[in-house]
């Protein structure tokens, strides 16, 4: 046998898996496990000649990920965590670095370098997860470090965990729209400041953005901060979103440079240090002390205003993780993450204002000699659980999370099944590996007998060594007009995929040549039966020629149920079977099935001439199984493409959805090239794999397959045609 390998096949769009697994071209027929197919169609759809029941893995619901499209995945868990509170949609830090934790991750696998086909999910990967990217830095030969903010569903225990994926090469033209909108923070954040960036960009939806007043970017907490040091602060516009009352929470990052100054401003929106509206977190008159200023009752009580702890541990080398609750009039200090002591609890409570917010001092107070990192302000009371797990998240990243191994998926294999360049002798078998953990070997096992899952089975195998995405081999050697089969084979490590799982579906092919896909658009006056050997079959045999058999009288192959049967034009203008015997078969207008021409094919095939009766068949199509039909209408096309009738074409019992997973599946040929498409939720057909509208028509005579989704339906049933064909 010869082989010749080729991988420079043009994509025909986005396969999504296992759905791709289109076999060859010409007729279906069920048996057991089997199609049957032959192996070029000029009429119709080369590629796409079969039923493919049952063949389709249950597309993920709304929300969640195909995690087959993604060869990379790791657990991570909240090992840190073990208090009884269920923290709910606590946005966790996760820190990436190569092989960080001995977990085999690499930067080299991502196939975005800004880290844009990086995904979670819960902990059943049941549900995709909002994140945001604070820094990406796979720089220095993957040495670089990146942290990530995941909005977790609810972290209740150590065990508790969530999913990361990557490497889906189908996922880098850009980020996910929820890791920039701010989708990552719950909704009770009113400002996110990681700090990395001068004038400090709110990462919420609330956009309070800043305006640097001469600070510094510098080595922060968690990335970059800002040095603030001499009269250096940020200023934020004042917003609703800012304008708090009630209840808050102002937390942060801070590394002083000096601690003998009293009394200077952290987060204050404040004009003043006794305006009787706003806040303010500062430290206190000694160098051990913290405190948190609101004066909602409107006097000017220079007591009263303050909630002072101390015991604060201020050094100038270290950062301290620093913040402070009102819950109406009770307060409570945070220093790493614990709470302070305090030596005054309570305040007068909140009242708005509409000044500025400021990081580090404003006017005429005392500004901030130190950096900042990671502010935040909510405008609830947090919890202390929460702000213990805030503090640890960032304090001891490896110590809140645990990142597990890196996770090899199995390979993603589709056969696409291209009968193309089709010979007596030979034919070119084509197929793509979408996904799974590289290296991926791929075999293509086949012979003439069906070897399912077990390598020794079958008759020859081809290594086509290591492959990712499309792929092609041509199998030369064949005997003509005999029945082959074959199936392709992929391993790596995390185990060994065939084309099809065994007890699904199996195919073949058939070298045989010039066979054309056609259905019977009319009733035939008063023969009902649509016998093939009665008025139908006369006008199905103009211009066709008899034989003495099969191999010399022109042929059929029409579907009965489940199982196709061949058919031939004796010399007599008799049909006949393959054992000579008369045929006894029905054609129902709307069926398709395939004709082959035996004889010189100068001669015209005027099917149907002269046919001026328009029926409308009633079409049942089952669910997930391809049909076979006819085209009774005459050709239309949209001017946006698509067809027109005076109703969307198929949008009746048609099932549409956002994908060809998902959507009604149409295959057919037009105007000499062959289409799939899919039918959208709003009723218009779409070319597979893409979002762009279709632009085809059907046409009175030719045949077509059709996959439909969901319950069966009959279609065209009790319609009115539009006219003679």
């Amino acid at each position: 046998m010869n082989t010749t390998q080729n991988s420079g096949l043009a994509s025909p769009g986005d396969l999504e898996s296992p759905e791709t697994e289109i076999f060859g071209s010409c007729r279906a027929r069920r048996q057991g496990t089997r199609i049957r197919r032959c192996a070029h169609v000029v009429a119709c759809t080369a590629l796409l000649a079969v039923a493919l029941a049952g063949m389709f893995a249950t597309p993920a619901r709304a929300g969640t990920l195909d995690t087959s499209l993604w060869p990379y995945k790791m657990k991570i868990t909240f090992s840190g965590y073990n208090k009884a509170e269920t923290l709910t949609n606590f946005t966790a830090l996760v820190v990436f670095s190569n092989n960080m934790n001995n977990s085999g991750f690499d930067y080299s696998r991502f196939a975005s370098t800004n880290g844009w086909d990086l995904r979670f999910q819960n902990s059943n990967e049941s549900s995709e997860l909002n994140y945001e990217i604070e820094q990406w830095s796979p720089a220095g030969g993957g040495a670089g470090t990146s942290y990530v903010w995941v909005q977790v569903p609810t972290i209740s225990s150590s065990n508790d965990c969530i999913w990361a994926y990557w490497g889906n090469t189908n996922a880098v033209a850009s980020a996910p729209s929820y890791t920039t909108n701010g989708a990552a923070w719950d909704a009770h954040y009113m400002g996110v400041w990681h700090m990395g960036e001068t004038n400090a960009l709110d990462s919420t939806a609330n956009h309070n953005n800043g305006t640097a007043v001469g600070n510094l970017t510098s080595a922060g907490k968690i990335g970059y901060g800002q040095n603030l040091s001499s009269t250096n602060h940020i200023d934020i516009p004042s917003s609703a979103s800012l304008e708090i009352t009630n209840q808050i929470t102002l937390e942060t990052w801070v590394k002083r440079n000096e601690l003998t100054v009293p009394w200077t401003k952290i987060i204050s929106k404040k004009s003043w240090w006794s305006d009787v509206a706003g806040y303010e977190l500062e430290t206190g008159s000694t160098n051990n002390t913290l405190q948190i200023t609101a004066q909602g009752d409107g006097t000017v009580n220079t007591v009263n205003l303050q909630a002072r702890a101390t015991n604060i541990t201020w050094d100038t080398v270290n950062w301290h993780h620093v913040a402070a609750t009102i819950a109406a009039t009770n307060c409570m200090i945070y220093f790493e993450g614990r709470q302070a002591t305090m030596v005054k609890s309570d305040v007068p409570g909140l009242r708005a204002t509409n000044d500025a917010l400021h990081f580090a001092g404003v006017g005429v107070n005392v500004y901030l000699n130190g950096s900042m990192d990671e502010v935040r302000i909510s405008n609830i009371a947090r919890s202390p659980n929460w702000l213990l797990a805030s503090w640890l998240n960032m304090a001891s990243n490896a110590m809140f999370v645990n990142c597990g191994q890196v996770t090899p998926t199995p390979p993603v294999l589709s056969s696409l099944g291209q009968a193309t360049e089709v010979t007596p002798t030979s034919v070119l078998l084509s197929g793509q590996v979408t996904n799974g953990t590289p290296p991926i070997t791929v075999y293509v096992y086949w012979g003439d007998n069906d070897g399912g899952t077990i390598k020794t089975r079958w008759n020859y195998s081809i290594n086509l060594g290591t492959r990712t995405g499309l792929f092609s081999t041509v199998v030369s050697g064949l005997s003509a007009d005999k029945l082959y089969y074959y199936r392709y084979y992929a391993t790596n490590s995390a185990g060994e995929v065939w084309s099809y799982p065994a007890g699904a579906w199996q195919w073949q092919i058939r070298t045989t040549s010039s066979w054309h896909l056609v259905s019977v658009p009319v009733q035939w006056g008063a023969d009902a039966s649509n016998n093939l050997n009665s008025t139908l079959g006369q006008q199905l045999a103009t211009g066709l020629a008899g034989g003495n058999d099969q191999n010399t009288g022109d042929n059929v192959w029409i579907q009965q149920g489940s199982n196709w049967t061949r058919y031939y034009l004796g010399k007599n203008g008799v049909w006949r079977d393959a054992t000579g015997a008369q045929a006894n078969v029905t054609i129902d207008p709307g069926q398709g099935f395939w004709v082959k021409r035996l004889t010189s094919t100068t001669q015209s095939n005027a099917f149907f001439s002269g046919m001026v009766q328009t029926y409308w068949p009633s079409i049942t199509f089952s669910s997930n199984v391809w049909t076979v039909f006819g085209w009774p209408l005459h050709k239309q096309l949209e001017s946006d493409g698509g067809w027109y009738n005076g109703w969307a074409f198929a949008a009746r019992g048609g099932h549409g959805s956002y994908s060809s997973r998902t959507g009604d599946n149409m295959i057919g040929e037009y105007n000499g090239q062959q289409f799939w498409i899919y039918l959208g939720s709003d009723g218009r057909w779409y070319d597979r794999g893409t979002t762009n509208r279709a632009n085809v028509a059907l046409e009175p005579g030719r045949a077509y397959y059709y996959l439909h989704r969901g319950g069966g339906f009959t279609w065209w049933a009790g319609f009115t045609g539009p006219g003679p064909i």
